[in-house]
Formats: C-alpha cells, structure tokens, sequence
C-alpha cells in the first residue's frame, strides 16, 4: 500500500528479488514490479530477499514503477528470517486454492486399475466355469 511521504512523496514497501546489469529489481506488496536503476544504490547496500521502504521516482521505458532506496527494514538479517519470509510469501500465493480431496483421487486410481471390471469379470468367469463342468459331466454319463 503507498504511503504519503512528506511533500507529496509515494513510499512503497517491497522486497528485493534479483540484481542484474540493469539494477536491482523489486516486488512491492501489492505484487506489482518495480526497479532500482543500478546508479541508484551500490550494490553492497541491498542483497536479495531485503526488504526495504522505497520512493516512487516515476516509471522506465518498459512500464515498470522506478524507485530509489529509504530504508532497509532489518539490515543484516539472518537466512532464519529470509526463510520465513519466503514461507509467508508462498503461503499467501497457495492460501488462494483449496484442499484436494483424496477421496477423489483414490477412486480416479481405482478405476484406472479396472479393479471392478476384473471382480465381475471373474465373477462370470467362475459361473460360466461351473456350467461347463455340469455340461460336461452330463456328457460323459450319456456316453456310458
């Protein structure tokens, strides 16, 4: 969400996702992305997974929103952080769908084996098997 800075200024909060030759580029909270021109900030300064408070400075050729650095939120951090971050990241991109039913996916199995069609095929296989023994003991006392 923008803040109001003072004098009008947009500040937006995001994290740092990659560096490349073009400059370090960021996910606001809101999902849109967004640069830092690499004359904006050394490269020392921000590291992957930072997150940071950022101004608006305006937008580049490509569309995407150009910013320039006001704070590191928890500088140094350790990867225990990084880590959680990027598990509330992922619990948010999956919070949106819902739980498989196994169910479901157990009957899609069962059927795909055919394990019904074998029982009946059995089934009539056994009565058919029975018929023919009755035929055939019925002929061999007609022949004696």
């Amino acid at each position: 969400m923008p803040l109001q800075g003072e004098g009008g200024v947009i500040l937006r909060w995001g994290e740092v996702v990659s560096r490349d030759e073009s400059g370090f580029q960021i996910r606001l909270d809101d999902g849109a992305p967004a640069i830092i021109p690499s004359s904006g900030v050394s490269q020392e300064t921000l590291g992957v997974g930072d997150r940071g408070q950022f101004r608006v400075e305006g937008s580049d050729a490509d569309g995407r929103i150009t910013l320039s650095l006001v704070s590191i939120a928890g500088a140094g951090q350790d990867s225990e952080h990084a880590f959680d971050r990027e598990v509330h990241r992922l619990h948010r991109a999956l919070s949106n769908h819902g739980p498989v039913s196994r169910r479901a996916d157990e009957q899609v199995h069962q059927d795909a084996l055919g394990e019904e069609r074998i029982k009946q095929w059995v089934e009539r296989t056994e009565s058919k098997l029975v018929e023919l023994r009755r035929h055939r003991s019925k002929r061999l006392n007609e022949q004696i």
